[in-house]
């Protein structure tokens, strides 16, 4: 679920997400919460004076710009700075923070048919496919239950079933896709995606591989991925850039690669689109 690399800012884009205004798209809210649900806690990212804090003062929960300002979330979204208990009150909570961070909306919690309710109007606009949306559902449905007993015994398992979630869209969403080579060195080629996989000259680390000679190509230059159904690609500090039609990307930032889309390693010379066949 998470980027797999080694730059100490890896984690830092995940919570920089929560300047936004919700509803966020599935792939950043699934990512965030399931970053919270294996990690011990807020404390667990690494500090940064660009960083969002997350800070607990009383009752209330601020989510914090480095100015001090913030946006505030609903109490059942709470995260406190130190996780206190592993049980079925953190499954609650991250539970709660993906509903919330998905539909933008509380959950009411006025018994299970209002509850179940607020779910599936929540879920709805994110167009999942049946199957996927319904075990997205279930998810949730159990980890906000209001008895204890009922939800995921700790995060570890919760995080379980929502990898399993996750898995589920990725494989509806890997049928077919392939990158096009539309220039440079796979001009003319089809290569079918089994993401993760890595571009660049470098023959340990990369599984689209470049000759040692292209121009505007570093040894490891982006990373191509799926996640909960959605395309990414990351620039992995590639020394001329990844662009996304023609815009160029941030390194260490991932960003949505829709199909249709071409992609660039370096300058137009080297380029992709990413299809469905």
């Amino acid at each position: 679920m998470l980027p797999k690399t080694v730059q100490p800012d890896a984690y830092r884009p995940l919570l920089m997400l929560l300047r936004e205004q919700g509803p966020f798209p599935l792939w950043k809210a699934g990512r965030l919460v399931g970053t919270l649900a294996v990690r011990p806690g807020p404390k667990g990212f690494p500090a940064g004076p660009e960083q969002l804090l997350i800070s607990s003062s009383g009752t209330d929960a601020h989510l914090l710009s480095p100015r001090g300002q913030g946006d505030y979330l609903p109490p059942e979204t709470r995260l406190s700075p130190e996780r206190p208990t592993d049980g079925p009150e953190e499954v609650y909570r991250l539970c709660a923070l993906l509903f919330h961070l998905l539909s933008g909306e509380t959950l009411p919690v006025e018994g299970v048919r209002a509850r179940r309710a607020a779910l599936r109007a929540g879920l709805s606009p994110l167009g999942l496919e049946p199957e996927a949306g319904e075990a997205l559902l279930r998810l949730l449905d159990r980890g906000l239950r209001l008895e204890p007993a009922r939800r995921f015994s700790n995060a570890a398992a919760f995080a379980a079933a929502l990898g399993e979630v996750e898995a589920r869209l990725g494989r509806t969403a890997a049928e077919g896709l392939c990158l096009q080579g539309t220039a440079g060195h796979f001009q003319g080629e089809y290569l079918p995606l089994q993401p993760p996989v890595q571009l660049g000259r470098q023959p340990e680390a990369c599984q689209i591989l470049f000759p040692p000679s292209t121009p505007g190509v570093s040894r490891v230059h982006c990373r191509v991925e799926l996640s909960w159904g959605t395309g990414l690609v990351t620039d992995l500090n590639s020394r001329f850039g990844t662009f996304l039609n023609g815009v160029r990307l941030e390194p260490f930032v991932p960003a949505e690669w829709p199909t249709g889309s071409v992609l660039s390693l370096g300058s137009a010379a080297q380029a992709f689109r990413l299809i469905r066949v």
